[in-house]
């Protein structure tokens, strides 16, 4: 094997090191690019459970108050008093009204969590 003079071994040094270089440059481009995936996986991944959340609550909260109405109907019929004419109209306009509100809540809902499928992995 023939010896390199100075000049060649600077030479190859430099080379190498660029090729070093230029290596290391990729590899933290591709792990850069990895970062991101993964934050909009993240990203995503909160707001369909987010919103899965808060859906539930609406949910939970249409079922409480159409609950009372119905606790209050049945109150209404198994009386035999009946002075009261149609006690429940005002819990039955307030479980309609909260029934619209939620579902266009959950509407809205839906439609921000879910506005981005999730990135697969």
């Amino acid at each position: 094997m023939a010896k390199l003079t100075k000049k060649q071994e600077k030479e190859v040094d430099k080379e190498v090191t660029r090729e070093v270089r230029e290596r290391i440059i990729g590899q933290a481009k591709q792990l850069g690019q990895g970062v991101k995936n993964q934050a909009a996986f993240v990203k995503a991944e909160y707001r369909r459970h987010t919103s899965t959340a808060i859906i539930a609550a609406f949910g939970f909260l249409i079922a409480l108050v159409w609950r009372d109405l119905i606790t209050i109907m049945v109150d209404y019929f198994a009386k035999i008093d009946t002075l009261a004419k149609y006690p429940f109209l005002n819990e039955l306009y307030t479980a309609v009204i909260v029934t619209i509100v939620c579902v266009i809540g959950i509407i809205i809902i839906t439609r921000w969590g879910g506005s981005q499928p999730p990135i697969q992995q």
